[in-house]
Parts: structure tokens; sequence; C-alpha cells
């Protein structure tokens, strides 16, 4: 680690240095591939000895990046020499002391004079090493003692100021063990210059050894301020812009943020913390890699990262990406052998659209090189600064992953008497979310995967190196495979993924029809009490009677098996009644919700067309239609008084229908869900096994009718001989009532949405709800806040369940811990004989930890829509990893990803999914962040468009007592999240509007309001400190007209001028401002308020 932005790159920037004028002329020829003006160099960089002299471009990006960061550390690197023998220390310290005077960057001082930061040379000075005994230490880089030394050692600053940009330590392990640290920044030196250092090293300490006046080695023509002088005027400004223009076109569009799946939440502002995994590839497979990129005329560079980008789209989901690389700029013969920090950062965009071939996508990355290293001399920040990505302190601009090929020579030392041997230390530092560096040996590749670990897990990590070697091992033999066919898991893998996790098998038993297990539920507990309708109460006996009764009048009406019965009436025991007749006579439950608007119950009835519905008095009038029979349950006892009370002779087969509930269709036409007595019943004897209750059970129904929760809330109850507790019917949600319904009944047992679970524990007495002993949660996300709200208020055991109505309720579930400390609340594994897949655009199963789309399979799916087999086709398909013929799975639209245990995390839907200027938002992220605020009870996050076709904006809506204003709501969430999370307007509300089934309404969320607080404006400075910050602002930007509300990044702003902003504010108003906190406050408004007296 510590080596991200080493100037050593891909072979053909490495080769470049050390080519023939003739070879380079020929290959600068090819570069220009018909394009005009490649990056033009100037002539011989001249040796000018200046007092002082600009940063180069490089360090002028380091420079900031430390001021940013305020970490003073932040790019020191460390190296050991471990020397076994007889060391003459004397000559050590006179060799080294050689170099710096040889080298004027190794003792050369930064400081900032108002906006420009200057170097200058000091003069050679004596140099002294200390000397530290490490007795109980081994001469090994991983030795605890050593490493603690050393590491102590790497975060002690370096003092620039004072022109200390190297320091050395020797470590004395026994008398002729020693290890020399060498503490460096990387302003003054990159890897390739190390090797510069050992072999100077060398060769001045052979020759101070031997007794020798001085080293043979001749003096440097030129030196590192003179190339930062030259550099400055090697390209034209008017080239330049011309270059940017290119490059600008180039990368055009590319998304703001890389989104690789992360541990959790990314934080507001990065860490840098890092660590690295490590791998091979032999040097079998490297050659055949090799002769693949030879074939498509690219280099091994190419090849490499084409790899690296199929690995990084498969797990972001991505096509297009940018990937960054840093570049060596030693192109001069000058600059061979000179120390410093000689490197740029170029990008290449890799375009993965439509089906490539790996060969295919090699050429694209080909293509997609020469035009990055055409720019190579583009500085990165001048790019970032014309491409204005928009800005957040939680990642790197433009790319925030790096590629690298290292072939750098090795940094060898061969010193009389002594075995010498060289490690980088690893700094603990990870300068981009996620860096691969190759290396190529003799005996293959060695890679190295260094991450962030505020992002990503070792574990995590670990796979992802598993699965490159396997990729590139694939493509390699392969290379007309598409680069979404390509694998990334072996067969151990596959079948741990595919079949060991959907290992779901269990016994249906002999007859899997509904009304079946409930009759045989009323031979078990026959006086037991089924249905509990306020005062009335209904044993499973007369529950079972009535019933009979119905369906044998039913049968009478000419219903057989899988004709369609509408059942229109409000929550009752009649209704309860009604269903369990219409599947005794063999029939199919159709629910008609007599609160739903006559339009949508005229479409549901118009596209099922029923010869028979069940109602009650007035209600009859709503489902009449001619030719079709009304039942009306009003006159119930006298209608079946005269059919039997035993069970009709009905044949059915599982596979038969037993309900058809309609769902929301993308067309705006309902579509008919059609579910088997199979699909039912496998789910509820799952929730049987599962949490098995009994007759002092009461198990609350409130879910509408027309909602599959309402059905399992009902034959949860009946399954298991409880009672099924009707809540009465209500215009809308109401938690007190709710409440006051659960503590009259004594209920046990109870299912909810998330957003309503929350209402009730936020709204009632925790004493009503005392009876609750289980709790089922579906439908939405069920947030981690929520469920410890659950945990703190009720003694209860909870299930987090996922599914669609396709698939016959749910096919997960979690059972919830109260210790569970993860980000996110699991929708767990699979029911019984439940099969669930987490598949990718081409159907093939996706790793742990990756995104991908879920499919189910199994007993639970539906039969298919409703006289649709167009849209049943569509989304029930062939299961391609079932061992049984003709087995079918649905694709749910839905994101999730595997854990390592195969425990599953549900991500969102796949085609609902918020995006916002090129960013994906997780609104349950920026919810939770809201609800941490003290003040916020409650909070919802939507994407809106008022009025529209104005640009799209996130917008919060938040509920509470005393809620703060939007500036203090947006401070709290800026300290948490991205700035791309936090909302451009924030609405308060008494309460979130619900749907009846408790789901959010997102439909009755209000419009934000004109005057929202938040949106820029031209308005004026309002005191002296706003004023000269505005006269700042448009004196470094070049605008006239900015407002106190504009944001710094919008006006086209970067890190450059964010420096000459913070600089001059700190001399015109007597301050110390440090660069980060123009990210934090990107406005002359919030900057002034900042900075007025008292605040930190």
């Amino acid at each position: 680690m510590g080596r991200q932005e080493h100037p050593v790159a891909s072979d053909v920037t490495q080769r470049v240095a050390r080519l023939s004028s003739s070879a380079r002329a020929l290959l600068d020829e090819r570069l220009r591939a018909g394009r005009s003006d490649p990056a033009p160099v100037a002539g011989a960089i001249a040796r000018l000895g200046a007092a002082e002299a600009p940063l180069s471009f490089a360090q002028e990006r380091l420079w900031f990046i430390e001021r940013l960061e305020d970490d003073a550390v932040h790019h020191n690197d460390a190296t050991l020499l471990i020397l076994t023998g007889s060391l003459d220390r004397e000559a050590l310290r006179r060799s080294i002391e050689e170099v710096v005077r040889r080298h004027e960057i190794l003792r050369t001082t930064f400081r900032q004079l108002g906006e420009r930061v200057v170097q200058a040379v000091t003069p050679p000075a004596p140099l002294s090493i200390d000397v530290v005994d490490l007795p109980d230490a081994t001469a090994h880089p991983d030795d605890a003692v050593l490493r603690a030394a050393v590491e102590r050692e790497m975060r002690v600053p370096l003092d620039l100021a004072a022109g200390q940009s190297m320091r050395t330590v020797l470590y004395r392990i026994a008398p002729d063990v020693h290890v020399l640290g060498v503490t460096v920044h990387h302003l003054v030196c990159d890897l390739w210059s190390f090797t510069i250092f050992c072999r100077e090293l060398a060769a001045t300490y052979a020759a101070f050894a031997s007794g020798a006046a001085t080293p043979d080695l001749p003096e440097l023509p030129i030196q590192y301020a003179d190339y930062a002088a030259w550099q400055r005027t090697a390209v034209s400004e008017e080239r330049m812009a011309a270059h940017l223009r290119e490059r600008v076109d180039e990368l055009s569009g590319v998304p703001p943020l890389l989104t690789l799946p992360t541990r959790g939440p990314r934080p507001a502002v990065q860490q840098f913390v890092g660590a690295s995994e490590w791998f091979r590839v032999g040097a079998a497979d490297a050659e055949r890699i090799r002769a693949l990129g030879q074939g498509q005329g690219a280099t091994m560079f190419m090849t490499l990262l084409a790899a690296f980008s199929v690995l990084l789209a498969r797990h972001s989901g991505q096509r297009d990406m940018v990937v960054a690389s840093p570049i060596a700029t030693r192109e001069q013969d000058e600059l061979e052998h000179l120390i410093g920090c000689f490197l740029n950062m170029i990008v290449v965009r890799a375009d993965l659209s439509g089906e490539p071939t790996f060969a295919e996508l090699v050429a694209r990355v080909k293509a997609a090189s020469l035009d990055a290293f055409r720019h190579r001399d583009v500085p990165f920040e001048r790019l970032v600064a014309a491409l204005q990505p928009e800005r957040s302190r939680s990642h790197q601009p433009l790319a925030q992953v790096a590629f690298v090929l290292q072939n750098v020579p090795t940094s060898r030392l061969d010193l009389p008497r002594l075995r010498v041997d060289v490690h980088q230390m690893e700094t603990g530092r990870s300068r981009m979310d996620m860096s691969m560096r190759i290396t190529e040996t003799a005996d293959g590749l060695i890679g190295e995967i260094e991450y962030d670990t505020s992002l990503f897990t070792g574990e995590s990590v670990r796979d992802m190196a598993r699965q490159f070697e396997l990729l590139l091992v694939e493509a390699a033999r392969e290379p007309d495979t598409s680069v979404w066919r390509l694998p990334l898991l072996d067969d151990a893998q596959r079948r741990r993924i595919l079949h060991e996790w959907n290992d779901t098998a269990a016994d249906l038993g002999p007859e899997a029809l509904v009304h079946r297990l409930v009759e045989a539920q009323a031979r078990r507990t026959p006086d037991a009490v089924a249905v509990v309708e306020g005062n009335v109460r209904t044993t499973y006996r007369e529950l079972d009677e009535r019933a009979n009764r119905l369906a044998h009048h039913l049968r009478d009406l000419g219903v057989g098996v899988e004709d369609p019965v509408a059942v229109c009436l409000p929550r009752c025991t009649a209704e309860v009644v009604a269903i369990l007749a219409v599947l005794k006579a063999g029939g199919y439950h159709l629910p008609v919700n007599p609160r739903d608007p006559q339009a949508r119950r005229d479409a549901l009835l118009g596209q099922v067309r029923p010869a028979v519905a069940i109602s009650a008095g007035d209600l009859c009038d709503e489902v009449w239609s001619p030719g079709r029979r009304i039942i009306d349950l009003d006159g119930e006892s006298s209608l079946t008084a005269t059919c039997p009370a035993t069970d009709p002779a009905v044949s059915l087969h599982p596979d038969n229908l037993a309900y058809t509930l309609f769902t929301s269709g993308s067309t705006g036409q309902p579509k008919g869900v059609q579910v088997t007595h199979r699909g039912f019943t496998n789910r509820m004897l799952w929730a049987q096994r599962n949490f098995p209750l009994g007759p002092e059970d009461r198990v609350l129904r409130k879910a509408a009718c027309t909602f599959d929760v309402s059905l399992d809330e009902l034959f949860r109850a009946l399954f298991n001989g409880a009672a099924s507790v009707l809540m009465p019917e209500t215009a809308t949600f109401d938690p007190r009532r709710l409440a006051g319904v659960i503590a009259q009944h004594g209920v046990t047992d109870a299912d909810f949405a998330p957003t309503a679970l929350r209402e009730v524990l936020l709204t009632t007495d925790a004493a009503d709800l005392k009876s609750l002993r289980r709790i089922v949660s579906g439908v939405e996300e069920l947030t981690p806040e929520t469920q410890r709200l659950v945990f703190d208020r009720l003694d209860v055991t909870m299930f987090n369940l996922y599914g669609p109505t396709e698939v016959s309720v749910s096919c997960t579930a979690w059972p919830c811990d109260p210790a569970d400390e993860r980000p996110f609340v699991p929708i767990g594994r699979p029911m019984a004989n439940v099969r669930v897949y987490v598949l990718d655009e081409t159907m093939q199963p996706v790793p742990p930890g990756v995104a991908g789309e879920v499919y189910v399979g199994g007993a639970g799916l539906a039969r298919g829509y409703l006289d649709n087999r167009a849209l049943t086709a569509e989304r029930f398909l062939p299961d391609p990893y079932a061992v049984t013929p003709g087995a079918r799975v649905y694709r749910t639209g839905d994101l999730a990803r595997f854990g390592p245990d195969g425990v599953l995390e549900f991500l969102g839907r796949g085609d609902g999914q918020l995006n916002l200027r090129g960013y994906r938002i997780e609104p349950g992220e920026v919810e939770s962040a809201l609800r941490r605020h003290p003040a916020v009870r409650e909070a919802a996050v939507v994407v809106r468009r008022d009025p529209p076709g104005r640009d799209a904006r996130l917008v919060g809506y938040v509920v509470g007592d005393d809620l703060p204003g939007t500036a203090d709501l947006r401070a709290h969430l800026r300290r948490r999240l991205p700035d791309y999370l936090v909302p451009a307007a924030f609405v308060s509300l008494p309460r979130l509007p619900l749907t009846n089934h408790g789901k959010l309404d997102v439909a009755a969320l209000p419009t934000p309001g004109q005057d929202e607080p938040g949106a820029a404006g031209a308005a004026g400075p309002r005191d002296e400190r706003e004023r000269v910050l505005l006269d700042i602002w448009c004196d470094v930007l070049g605008r006239e007209g900015i407002g106190i509300h504009d944001d710094f990044f919008d006006l086209g702003g970067d890190s450059l001028t964010a420096t000459r902003i913070v600089a001059m504010a700190g001399a015109k108003l007597g301050v110390d401002v440090e660069v980060a906190v123009i990210f934090d406050a990107p406005t002359v408004a919030e900057l002034a308020a900042r900075l007025a007296p008292g605040q930190p």
C-alpha cells in the first residue's frame, strides 16, 4: 500500500521512457491514430537554478489533497532496508547525505505565499541518522515490534516548510543485523525515484566504505525545480484548451460514481483507511493473457484493464465507467536519473454496452487507452475542473477506482559485506475506493487489491481477487465469450449458491388444499374460537358448518372446479364463511373491496366475469351485472337452511386455483395473479412449522381483503386452531383504534408494514400492545431503526418476510435478532419448497455481495396472470437451474444480494430505483439518517420534479415535534451522508400519509412550497463578511451576479480555485481557513456563518 499514485503504470508508459528518439517518433505517430495534435512536448529542460519555483502539476494535486484532508502524514511512504552483515554506519550516513546533496528535491522547502505555493531549495547540510535499539525484534517486516516502531515513525509529520521531506532511522536488532527505515513524502519521491535512490546509495556506500573521497557519479544536468518550471510552459494554454475540449468530449456523460457494493452506507467524508489483499496468476495463464492482447494489438496493460473493467461492471451493474491509472511523466532523457514526483493521473473510459465479447472489449479499452495516453500531459485536476463533476468529500472526483501495471526495476542493493533486502511498508491508507496493482514477474502475475476498509471487508475483496483470477483465465481461454457470461464462480461456489442454499424440500402432506386443512382443524378443535368479530365469537364447528351449507348452495347454482366467485363484503364473519364456501365448492375466491372506487371494482369484475357473486344488503347492487347470480348473505340462514352441513364431495388437485388477486400493472390496467392451493398452503404450512400457534392465540386480521396479507392473517389462525380477530373497517389507518382492538381482545400475533408499525409504536401506549408475542413484518423494507424500536417497546419475536403476490404472499423469511448490529435487516433465506436465485442480466448467478435480480421458483409460484399469456411468459420463465423438468421461476424485478452465509439483503426495485444526476439513491439510507435527528420522529424521501419538466431534486418529508429548520436538517445529514444524498428541500407534516395497506402513500405527499429553503438564488450580501466573500468569489470564478446561496461547485469551482478562495478569505478577513470548509459550506452564506467569531 501507499503506492496509489506512483508513476509506475502500463508497460507502454514505462517503455516510452526508455525508447530511442526514432522509436519514440514511430510510437507517437501510431498514437495519433488519425487524430490531430498529440500531446506536445517542449524542447530540452534548461537548468535555471532559480531561488524558488512553482509546484509541478503532480505536486500541486498532492498538496491540495493533504490540505483538504488536514492530514500531514497522508502521503508519507516508508521503505525498510534490512541489512545483514558488517555495516559501516558512517559510510551509510555519508552515502545518504551525498544522495540528498545530489538531488535538490530532497532538501526543498514548501511554503504557501498567499495564493501561491512555492518550492525553494536549501543548501546541503550534515545528515544525522537516529539509531534505535530493538533487541526484542526480528529482521522481518511483519515482526510486531519492528512494525510498531516503523508505524510510529511514519505517523510523525515531515516538516516540509523546513525542508524535511525525507527522514531516516536505523533500527539495531543485533550487532550484525540492522534495519534502515526511510520515510519520504510523496511530493518529492515516486516509486521509480526510489530505484534511483537505491542505485545511488549502493554506489556511494561502496565508495565511502572503501575509503574513496567521492563516489564516481556524474553530476545531474537539471534538478526537479527546473522540471516544475519547465512543465508550466511546455504546453501552451491554447493547445491545452484544445486537449481539454477533446478530453471532455471523450468523457462526457460518464457516471460520477462507480457504485460497487459496499459493506454499508458510504461515509460522508472519505476515511482513507486501507488494507490490501493479494493474489497470483501462474506463468502459463499469464502468457495466454499476453498472447491474447498481442493478437489484438493491445498491451498487457490494456488486456488486464479490460478484465478489471469486467469485474467492476459485474459487481456494480454499470456498463459505463472510468478507471484511473497513474502514469509516469519521465519522457525526457534528462529526467531518467532524477529523483522527484513525476506522475499524472489519466482516466480510461470503459464501455461495456451491448454484448461485447472479451476480445471486442479489449479492442474498446485499447482505443480508450490510446485516447487517454494521447492526452497524458493534461493535468488531472484541470481535467476534473473542465468536466465539473458534482463534488463530494465522500469520494474522489471522476474516478474512484485505479488500475496499475507495475514493472519498475527492482530496488536491488548490492553493498559490500552486506545482504540487503528491500521491503515497502503498507501505510494503512487507501487513496481511492479500490486500486488493483499487478506486477509482472518471471513466475506470472502478482496482484494486489488495496481497498478502503470503511467500504469493503477483507472477505469481500478476497472474493473479488479470486473472481478476477477465474475471469482472467477463462477470458484468455475463451476470448469470444460475452463479457457478461464469463464465469465469476467456480463449480463449488455455483453449487453452494444455486443448490445448497436452496435445499428447502419439505413434505406438504397428502392433501395440500386450503379448505381441507381448515376442516381438519375443525375436527381437532371444534369448540375453539375461530373468528372474533366485536363481541361475537364463532367456533370452528360453527364456521365449518356455515361454510359447508353455503358451499352446497354454490354447487346448486352451478359453481364447479376453478369457477370464479366474487366476494364483496366488509371484514366480517360472513366474509370468512364466504371465502371458505367458495373453496369448498371447488371455485376460486375473487375478493372485491367494497371500499374501492366503483371503476376499480368494475374493472376487476369485467376481467374475471364471475357468474356468481356473494355480497350483503346494499352492496349487492355494487356487484350486480346482467346474468350474474347474486347471493345476499343478509338472508344467509334462510338461504342455506335446507343445505347439508357436511363437507361437499368435490375432487380438487393442489394445482387448482385458490384465489385471484389484482395488483397494479405498469400499463395502468390491474393484472390478476392466479394463486393455487399448492402455493398458498405451502406458504401457510411453512408458517405453521416456524411460528406455531394454538387455541390460546389471537391473530389480528386488518389488511384489506384485496391484499394477500389479509388471507395470510386469516389462515395463519385457521390452520393452527387460533382465533382470527377481525379489525373493524375504518376509512383511514388509525393506530390508536388498532391498539385498542389489540388490547381488548388480547391479540398475540399481528402483521404490519414497517411504516404502519412505526406509527403504531410511536403514537400509542405500549401497555395496549403488551399482549403481542409475535410480529410479522413485510411489504416494505424493514429498517434497523424500526426493528430496534420494536424490541425497545415490546417483548416479542419478529420475522421479516419478503415476497410479491406472485409467489403466494412471501418466499423468504428472517428471524429478527435484537442483538443484530447490521446496517440492514435481512430478508433471510428461502422458505420451504422455495428456490431463490440472485441473477444478473444474462440469468447467471452473481457472487455473494453482488447485487442482482431476485428470481423465485418452487411450490409457491402462482399459475400466472389471468388472460394474459404474454405477460405470464415474460415474468414466469423456465428455471435454468432446477432438476425437475418443467420447473419455472418468477422474475420479481427486485434487487438483492446474498451475504457470504446465504442470507439475503433486499436492495430495492430494479425498475424503480431512484436516480439523481447520475447517482443511485437509496431513500431508506437518507430516511434512516433523518430519523437519527432527535426532533424527527418519521421521515420519507422521494425524487420530485415540480413542476413537471424541471430538474429532478431530492425532497425529504419529516414528522416530529419542534422540528428544526432546513439548514439544521441539512447540516445534520451532511455530517452523516455524501452531499448527493442530502435533500434539496424539506417538508414538515403532522404525519406521513399511508394507504389502506399501511404503506407510504407517495402520491399523497405534498409539493414543496415555492419558498422552500435550500434553493440557490442571486441574493445579495447581508453583512460585511458576506460582501468580502462575494467579491472574492466573483474575482476568482470570473463571474458576476453570484448570489450568497449559489453553490461554489455549481458555479464551476474546483479544488484549485478553492485553494485560492480560502487563501484570499484568510488574508482579507484575518482568519485561518481550511480548504475542507469549502466542501462543507459551499455557499457564501454558509461560509460566512462558519467564519463568524466563535465558530469552530
